[in-house]
This record gives structure tokens, sequence and C-alpha cells, in this order.
């Protein structure tokens, strides 16, 4: 009877706990980072290393659903990247202000320009399209959430994957 009791307590708790994301909220964040690339040449593998600035928008379609849109340019080194990316995410209710949640995501990769091996050679890199998963937690603050997890991605292209951690802060209105 313990077990019972008990269970319906954490579920009706579950379901009435306050959201994260209200239906009609937009969610609106921006990052800075670095990062790097490694490329193929006729003379071996060169590696570019970049300073990156992104920004995003976020609309929850639903309570904790949201679909949304970032931008993410790759500067410093030749060829520049803009990383155009469309997710759908899911804030799980949890009975707290921490929030795990899940999603998944396209994005196509642009490489503007070209890069040279150190004989003089130039080369230029292909758009690529990729699918991928993520997951975290959320943590719900006055302005908006914290958030920290992993995301994996696997090109469209040649099947390769690389998983990689996200950090995130978000301002919700």
């Amino acid at each position: 009877m313990k077990k019972i009791v008990a269970a319906s307590l954490i579920t009706f708790s579950l379901v009435h706990a306050d959201v994260l994301f209200h239906k009609g909220s937009v969610a609106f964040g921006m990052g800075i980072g670095s990062g790097s690339v490694t490329y193929d040449t006729r003379y071996g593998a060169i590696t570019k290393n970049y300073f990156l600035f992104g920004v995003s928008a976020d609309y929850f379609v639903r309570d904790n659903l949201s679909i949304g849109v970032s931008l993410w340019n790759w500067s410093d080194a030749s060829p520049s990247i803009m990383q155009y990316t469309l997710p759908v995410t899911y804030y799980f209710n949890t009975a707290t202000k921490v929030s795990p949640y899940g999603g998944v995501y396209y994005r196509l990769t642009d490489y503007m320009g070209s890069y040279e091996d150190g004989f003089g050679n130039s080369y230029t890199a292909q758009s690529t399209n990729s699918l991928g998963l993520r997951a975290g937690i959320a943590y719900k603050v006055s302005f908006g959430y914290l958030g920290v997890g992993f995301a994996t991605e696997k090109s469209l292209e040649d099947g390769s994957t690389s998983t990689y951690p996200e950090f995130s802060v978000g301002f919700v209105f």
C-alpha cells in the first residue's frame, strides 16, 4: 500500500509541477568559444583554429517543447564557417528547478572560401549536412535557464560521428 501511495504522490507532483517553459515563450541565447577543424591536403592534414560566436532563438509550441534556429560563425581562419542548426527540444517536468532535456537537430555547415597547405596549393571544403541528438540538464533561474549536456552528431555525407559537451545560458521572455 505504501508503494501505491508513494507512486501516486510522485505522479501527482510531476503532472502538477510548474513547467520550465510555457507555451508561447521565447528563449534567446548567445555563445562564444573556440574550435578546430582538420582539413586533408595532398601533403597531409592541417588543423585550423577558430573563434566561434553564435546566437539562437527557440519558440515553445507547447509547454516545455521548443523549435528553434541557431547560427554560429567560425572566424579567424580560412575558410570561414557558418553553421545553421534547426533543433527540436523537450524539457521534462520535475518537481524542482532542474529539468532534464532531450532533443534532435539538423545542421548545415557551410565553408566559405578556401584553405592552403604549406606548399601554396588551394583547396575548398564542401558544405555538409548532419543530424544530431542532444541531452542534458537545464536549471531554472530568474532570467531563464542554465544548461549543461552533450550532443552527438552524424554526418549525412560520410557517416562520421562526433560527440561534444554543450553549455548554455538562455534568456526567456
